[in-house]
């Protein structure tokens, strides 16, 4: 098979971030509560030089890069922040780790897993048919993390790693509340999962 620009253009990427020590980029599709707080704390890894972002709502993916970057350069970190359409979304092919948070919200703890997969699976299904065929490239091993609810069945689905087996264990061991009893009182469960995106990346 035939070498096309976007090849090229990947294992140059490759080079470049071994001249630079080896600093990695990273994606994240979904900007909601989630997306957003693993930015938030990705924009603090030390092996962490850019990270890529993407929303399907493109207002609110600008307004997350307007706020990263500035809190980047208040703290007088060198992180860069990128947006990603569309129109770019080869760029992703540049990244070492992907971080996938789209999709809809589980809103209590009495909405079924089955359910959710059901509003979800298209969603994922679709944002991985949109990746170019070298983000796939067994020569060039990507890292792709499915925080998506629910991550255990969409990771068995689209053989993609889950994120969150991590904070399960930690809330095991430290016999704390599960996140069924957060979500029913925050509305919400992000930081947990946000933790673990830091805490996988080599």
């Amino acid at each position: 098979m035939a070498v096309t620009l976007a090849d090229w253009n990947f294992i140059w990427c490759c080079i470049n971030n071994l001249w630079a020590g080896g600093r990695m980029k990273v994606g994240i599709i979904g900007m909601g509560r989630v997306g957003s707080s693993i930015a938030a704390y990705l924009m603090f890894h030390p092996k962490v030089n850019e990270i890529y972002i993407n929303d399907i709502n493109i207002d609110r993916c600008q307004a997350e890069y307007e706020d990263l970057r500035q809190s980047a350069a208040l703290l007088d970190y060198k992180v860069k922040i990128k947006v990603i359409t569309d129109e770019t979304f080869e760029e992703f092919q540049e990244c070492q780790y992907l971080f996938i948070a789209a999709g809809h919200p589980r809103l209590n703890s009495r909405e079924s897993m089955k359910h959710l997969y059901d509003k979800n699976y298209s969603i994922i299904n679709s944002i991985l048919n949109k990746m170019p065929h070298t983000f796939f490239n067994a020569e060039f091993p990507r890292k792709i993390y499915i925080a998506t609810n629910p991550w255990e069945m969409f990771s068995i689905a689209f053989k993609i790693r889950p994120l969150g087996p991590k904070l399960d264990d930690i809330r095991v061991k430290l016999k704390a509340r599960c996140g069924p009893w957060i979500l029913d009182r925050k509305g919400y469960t992000n930081w947990g999962i946000a933790a673990e995106a830091y805490k996988v990346i080599e």
